[in-house]
């Protein structure tokens, strides 16, 4: 009997583990299963005729099926949260082409900082790229993120960066509708498309170091938003190449500049949030 109890287990783990790599069945499931199969063997240990099988066989029994409960329990939690996100980071870095959206947030940083944040530029690539070019690196068919807005959202989840509060405040007025969230490489930064009554405006915000916020300003016709993006990589450009000081002697038209305040965090975004209002016109 106890074999028997073993072999319905295996079996039990063997297709929750498929069920589970091919991301089909969710902890909760798994759980369902587990215990449904336990009761199930747990009633059948329970009628078995006392003549074949004395009480402490039974004790036995019950006891061996709560233990491989738990011991399932803790496989699935490991294989979950521990071994999967860590073989789909190696097999991204091998070139692979795994992709899973659930594993941990912790998991996902390592990712993020290391493929994104820490990812060399190249001379050949737009300087404004889209979440498709940014993971242009990884040759997998399925992507990590499907849409920038959900790697900001991850970013914004570790909340210890210098600009979160203006990445937030940037992020719920964009116009995702009329332009996506474009990166910047060096140093990071996202590019957001803000409707002032006026105008348009193209706000670039990096995320954890101390550089100014940049704004373009410019006519409020979609027409106009193609032509204006490619002077912004030109400018981007002249920073990249040849520094932020010669860039700054020659400032383009239709274009400011906010410094942030760092002395107190609460004051300076408050701040940086009244001079942006002041130029979204």
């Amino acid at each position: 009997m106890r074999l028997l109890v073993i072999v319905i287990y295996l079996v039990t783990a063997l297709v929750t583990v498929a069920f589970l790599l091919f991301g089909v069945i969710s902890f909760f499931s798994t759980i369902t299963l587990y215990s449904t199969v336990c009761l199930l063997i747990l009633l059948a240990i329970r009628f078995l005729p006392q003549s074949k099988v004395s009480l402490g066989l039974k004790l036995n029994l019950r006891l061996t099926a709560i233990s491989l409960l738990l011991a399932l329990c803790v496989a699935d939690l490991a294989l979950r949260y521990i071994i999967k996100p860590a073989a789909y980071l190696d097999h991204n870095e091998n070139n692979g082409g795994w992709c899973y959206s659930s594993y941990p947030l912790r998991i996902k940083f390592r990712f993020i900082t290391k493929n994104y944040f820490q990812r060399p530029t190249n001379a050949e690539e737009t300087n404004l790229l889209d979440i498709t070019q940014l993971q242009s690196d990884n040759i997998s068919e399925h992507k990590l993120y499907q849409s920038g807005e959900e790697l900001l959202n991850d970013v914004l989840k570790n909340k210890q960066y210098k600009h979160q509060k203006q990445l937030e405040y940037l992020a719920n007025r964009h116009e995702r509708t009329i332009l996506k969230l474009r990166f910047i490489l060096s140093p990071f930064s996202f590019l957001f498309l803000l409707k002032g009554k006026e105008q348009y405006h193209i706000v670039m915000e990096t995320l954890d170091t101390e550089e100014a916020t940049y704004i373009w300003h410019f006519e409020k016709e979609k027409n106009v938003l193609v032509s204006k993006l490619k002077q912004i990589d030109q400018d981007l450009n002249t920073i990249r190449n040849h520094g932020r000081q010669l860039f700054l002697e020659n400032l383009p038209e239709n274009f400011h500049r906010i410094v942030h305040n760092y002395s107190d965090e609460r004051k300076g975004f408050i701040l940086w949030k009244d001079i942006l209002e002041e130029h979204l016109n």
